[in-house]
């Protein structure tokens, strides 16, 4: 049977010939680049289109491509499936009603992807086939760009003149533009919230990697012609390698100034998109300066992401992309930090986010043995399971009750009562690991392996033990995902592995709106 795959999801590939197929109600054109880890093209050789139908291990054929596996050059990471809108008989057009497909060697699909279109799209990768160790995987895409198949390989690092496409060995980029966002006007689907913003977050992504590309390539390039203008000893100093040297700035400076007016009109569109959704947003994703934070109802606001930083890069400009997480979380949060009284910000917008976005309120189970988070815990008493845990000689008892209450959760499940079981819980652990006992640390190990089937959400807070003698504590710390609450943190992006400042999310410093929010809180 056919796996149905959805944007992002991976598959294992057992088969090692393999033939991609896609279908449109717009004509279309198939290809293939691979590119290495970096998602970019290995070599401008190694396209595969309509000019040049074979490459190793992948060959344009009549309904689409043959992709040999074991053919694959071995500097190759990935092989990418694309499509495109056939110029000769749709110019100027966009898909609509695409699917995608890969079949094996006998013909049998083993995997399907019905590609969801935000509108304008001009090409498409579809499918992505990479190394996993020694074997493959699959990944369904759906990246779409709206300056054809142009624009795409030359994201991707293939260096192009003008459609209709043509590898070159030495032409400048062109048309580095991303896919334009969904426009501001564009209304917000609340039940897909946090898919929006994990797409404008990609958008920006593959914007920066065009940008960054471009300016790669014209660093090279420089140096190229740099080096021939010094070539011959005995003009190295005369006005012909002069004019060649002053030459070579200038194309490169050209190439970069155009690469980045073009990453700039797309960093003004996406603020402009996040901007005009920000009030339309779930409370557990919006911006504290968002209407529903400051004048929303007193409910809960339903959704499956929090907010919980943001990203930026001071060298690329202005924008800064919204960092979310779904709910619920799949891993523990640990917030890196040498006193539990610098995150309590940051705690209390990770708590103020979870229980908005929980229908119903879950409860709040907190140990803070230095009275570190009383921002939080003192507004909102009403919602704690039981007094703030002060001393350590109570954590024992309390992690055994919240293990206890969590078993009844699963049993209730198991049994098909789930209206029996306990409301869910947002569980934080300060000054961790002081003042815990080992057999807590076991505890908090089983927590974290039922959290997400349980409702639990984990925030540990302390200094990282992720190199600690301890190994059962090294053990817990590698397991959580970790966000430091001074200094800085670098994160790769997931599609390009370019890198970003993540900043953590706190709340309002501001006395009256850190009063709304938690009276806000505290009705719900």
């Amino acid at each position: 049977m056919a796996l149905q795959m959805v944007p992002g999801q991976n598959a294992p590939l057992s088969a090692r010939t393999l033939h991609f197929a896609a279908t449109s109600n717009t004509a279309l054109d198939v290809s293939a680049l691979l590119v290495d880890v970096n998602l970019q093209a290995v070599s401008s050789d190694e396209f595969v289109f309509y000019n040049k139908p074979r490459t190793s291990g992948v060959a344009l054929q009549s309904g689409g491509l043959t992709i040999e596996l074991g053919e694959i050059r071995a500097d190759a990471s990935a092989v990418l499936c694309l499509v495109s809108v056939d110029p000769a008989t749709a110019a100027g057009k966009s898909f609509t009603g695409l699917s995608a497909s890969l079949a094996d060697a006998h013909g049998t699909t083993v995997a399907a992807f019905d590609i969801p279109l935000r509108g304008g799209e001009a090409a498409v990768i579809c499918f992505e086939l990479y190394r996993k160790g020694d074997s493959w995987k699959v990944r369904a895409v759906g990246q779409g760009y709206a300056g054809g198949l142009a624009q795409l390989i030359t994201t991707h690092g293939v260096v192009v003149d003008d459609q209709p496409v043509v590898v070159t060995a030495s032409a400048p980029p062109v048309n580095l533009a991303m896919p334009a966002p969904a426009p501001a006007g564009v209304p917000l689907d609340r039940a897909r919230a946090y898919e929006r913003m994990w797409m404008i977050f990609e958008d920006a992504a593959r914007s920066a990697s065009a940008y960054i590309s471009a300016s790669d390539y014209a660093a090279k390039r420089l140096d190229l012609d740099l080096t021939d203008a010094i070539a011959d000893p005995t003009m190295r100093n005369s006005p012909a390698a002069t004019q060649a040297r002053d030459v070579a700035h200038k194309r490169h400076d050209d190439v970069v100034a155009a690469a980045k007016v073009s990453y700039d009109a797309d960093s003004e569109q996406l603020i402009r998109e996040l901007h005009s959704i920000d009030p339309d947003l779930p409370r557990s994703l919006a911006s504290w300066d968002s209407p529903v934070w400051q004048f929303g109802a007193a409910q809960p606001d339903p959704s499956d992401g929090i907010r919980l930083g943001e990203l930026s890069a001071a060298e690329r400009g202005a924008l800064r992309i919204p960092f979310c997480v779904r709910l619920p979380l799949l891993r523990p949060l640990w917030l890196d930090t040498e006193t539990s009284s610098a995150a309590a910000p940051v705690v209390a917008s990770l708590v103020a986010r979870i229980i908005s976005a929980t229908a119903p309120t879950p409860t709040l189970e907190v140990v803070d043995l230095t009275a570190a988070l009383d921002l939080l815990t003192t507004p909102l008493t009403r919602l704690l399971g039981g007094p703030v845990v002060r001393n350590h000689s109570d954590i024992s008892t309390r992690l055994e009750s919240i293990t206890n209450s969590l078993e009844l959760a699963e049993l209730a499940v198991r049994n098909g009562m789930p209206e029996l079981a306990p409301p869910d819980r947002v569980v934080v652990l300060s000054d961790f690991p002081h003042g815990y006992q080992s057999e807590d640390v076991a505890r908090i190990i089983d927590l974290a392996a039922v959290a997400q089937s349980t409702g639990l959400s984990l925030i540990l807070v302390g200094s990282d033990e992720s190199r600690s003698g301890d190994q059962q504590l090294a053990a817990l710390a590698r397991h959580c995902q970790h966000f430091p609450v001074g200094g800085t943190m670098r994160m790769l992006d997931p599609w390009t592995q370019n890198e970003w400042e993540f900043t953590p999310d706190s709340v309002p410093v501001d006395a009256d709106r850190l009063a709304r929010v938690m009276s806000l809180l505290d009705s719900l």
